[in-house]
């Protein structure tokens, strides 16, 4: 059954009929049987007048009825075939085993499938930690000093009167020790197995490393150990006077590494961390050195001996933090003023808390030669700090190591490999370094793919 449509326009006597079949979607127009006395009346009308009207509206008709017809016949087909028995699908038949024996259809390969025993990486994270530890270059200079031996006599260890002070000096002339005579006091002494010391004795001066530039700076770690007549360390000493320890330096020596020879100390670094666990004062293990910028010398009077090593020049290590300031500065390089206030901040998840600093500076207003330029979200001269990476140039070598600090929880010195940067300890980020205006710029990726 076909529908139809049928709309009836009075235009001057004419009755205009559209039928619209619903298969093809045509259009036909049907006039009133032909009458020649009506024929000759619209003739002579046609001549007088010409409405558009005519032509405009049976169009209109039919173009909005085909429309509303296609859209009817996209509905027949659901009506239809809901009357019609519809067959039920086949029960399922094929199980998770037996799809994994079938393999991979339409492939090459038909062996049958199995799981991934690792995961892809993170998108944008670097997974890969391909550092070769066995050629890294030294974390500190070298050490200059060729080790030191001088044998004790029997008059020195007693204090004879008129025996000679003891003053080994290195062979790179920078460190220098004096101990005077009698001033071992070996009541307590002994060596490994707890035997008291024998035989004829031995001072031994050695060099760790040299300068070693970081978060904490050092002139230099050395050793003054005591020796048995069979090479073992005596341990337990104690002494009746001070021993003397001198690092002669050359004030372009402490400029490089951005020293103040006012405040440097010498540390014992192995027995401050053992009198801290104990909850125990560590006043004669940090000791001020004093300067003599007439012969650039730096002299520490310790009333400590001990066979671990000892710090030159560096602050305690347990502390590497420079101290805070409160108070505004001016800047050496720019004149500028200065100034940082932390902002303490509680820890989240795992303990994990942002080491957040503002900081002014008056180059940054000073600069800024336009009347209409904004200053930025935190403050007209005013930057908050989260994060950053530093460039240390180590003296006599012209090696530049990169250490980051702060950035997604990580302090580390950076280790070279290829374009990109790996930390030292295993961190997983994912670190390249590109030029920016001819300076060296840092981008940071997390494991998360969080971008710094």
């Amino acid at each position: 059954m076909v529908p139809a449509f049928a709309f009836s326009v009075d235009t001057v006597h004419e009755v205009v009929v559209c039928v619209l079949p619903t298969r093809n979607g045509a259009c036909y127009m049907f006039h009133p049987p032909f009458d020649p006395r009506s024929a000759a009346h619209r003739s002579r009308q046609a001549r007088l007048s010409f409405s558009p009207v005519r032509l405009v509206v049976p169009l209109l008709l039919c173009l909005l009825l085909s429309q509303l017809l296609s859209q009817w016949s996209l509905l027949a087909p659901p009506a239809l075939a809901a009357g019609l028995h519809v067959r039920p699908s086949a029960p399922a038949s094929l199980t998770y085993q037996q799809f994994l024996k079938q393999g991979r259809p339409g492939s090459g390969s038909h062996a049958p499938a199995s799981h991934p025993h690792t995961l892809p990486p993170l998108p944008g994270a670097y997974n890969a930690h391909t550092a070769d530890y066995s050629t890294l270059p030294p974390s500190a200079e070298p050490a200059t000093m060729q080790p030191l031996s001088q044998p004790l006599s029997q008059a020195f260890l007693s204090g004879q009167p008129g025996t000679p002070a003891l003053d080994l000096v290195g062979s790179d002339h920078r460190l220098e020790v004096q101990l005077q005579p009698g001033a071992l006091d070996l009541s307590h002494a002994s060596v490994p197995g707890g035997k008291s010391p024998s035989g004829p004795l031995t001072m031994h001066l050695s060099q760790v490393h040299g300068h070693f530039a970081a978060a904490f700076t050092e002139l230099g770690r050395y050793q003054l150990q005591l020796l048995n007549s069979h090479g073992q360390v005596v341990s337990g000493i104690q002494l009746r006077t001070p021993v003397t320890i001198i690092y002669h330096y050359q004030p372009s020596e402490l400029a490089a590494l951005g020293l103040d020879p006012s405040t440097l100390v010498l540390t014992w670094p192995t027995l401050i961390a053992v009198a801290e666990a104990a909850h125990k004062p560590t006043t004669n293990l940090i000791i001020p050195m004093q300067d003599n910028a007439t012969v650039h010398t730096l002299t520490a009077t310790s009333h400590v001996l001990d066979p671990s090593p000892f710090d030159t020049g560096g602050g305690d290590p347990q502390n590497q933090s420079p101290p805070t300031t409160h108070l505004a500065a001016v800047q050496g390089n720019s004149g500028q003023l200065a100034y940082s206030y932390p902002i303490q901040v509680p820890p989240g998840p795992g303990g994990f808390a942002p080491q957040l600093a503002l900081t002014y500076s008056s180059g940054d207003p000073n600069n800024r030669h336009s009347r209409t330029s904004p200053a930025n979200n935190v403050g007209d001269g005013w930057t908050l700090s989260l994060g950053s990476v530093s460039a240390d140039v180590y003296p006599n070598t012209g090696t530049t190591w990169y250490f980051i600090s702060g950035v997604a929880n990580v302090g580390d010195r950076l280790i070279p490999n290829g374009s990109f940067y790996d930390t030292e300890h295993i961190s997983y980020l994912r670190i390249q370094q590109v030029t920016n205006n001819g300076q060296p710029c840092f981008h940071v990726w997390d494991r998360s793919g969080t971008y710094y």
